[in-house]
């Protein structure tokens, strides 16, 4: 599931690519229209061995997106004081891709509202089976979009 990381991953051909090569995998990948559709089946009907060169974007991408990547699987809701933490976890996504108005008012900026809540209760930590260190991210999250929107 999510084998294009809910959108974060920059190459989304490639990633398909490397999920259909992987035993005992199927993937299920989010489309939006039918050109990506099109695009998987292609993938998927072409499969070919990873070039060196693919296989160090490969590298070069999981080093960007580091440890601390989420992958969007929701595991970690809900949580007690209702944020959207997948919204947040992906700020620098939706800073990047989101029009002003949603970051400044629109489902983006509500979800920021709500994880100025986060009181650090750790629930949603202990529910992520990649360990990931939310509650920091959370935070850390929380002042990026401040920093932006200069809230």
């Amino acid at each position: 599931m999510k084998p294009m990381g809910g959108g974060a991953i920059p190459n989304p051909t490639l990633s398909l690519k490397y999920v259909l090569q992987k035993e005992f995998v199927v993937p299920d990948p989010g489309i939006e229209t039918i050109e990506e559709l099109e695009e998987n089946v292609k993938v998927a009907l072409n499969l070919k061995p990873l070039t060196e060169d693919e296989i160090r974007e490969i590298e070069k991408i999981r080093k960007e997106m580091g440890k601390d990547f989420c992958r969007r699987c929701n595991y970690c809701q809900p949580c007690p004081q209702d944020i959207p933490i997948w919204v947040i976890m992906h700020t620098k996504s939706a800073l990047k891709r989101l029009p002003p108005q949603t970051i400044k008012s629109g489902w983006f900026y509500d979800a920021y509202q709500k994880a100025k809540n986060c009181i650090k209760c750790g629930v949603c930590a202990t529910k992520c089976p990649y360990n990931l260190p939310i509650p920091d991210l959370i935070e850390k999250n929380v002042e990026l979009i401040r920093s932006e929107i200069g809230d």
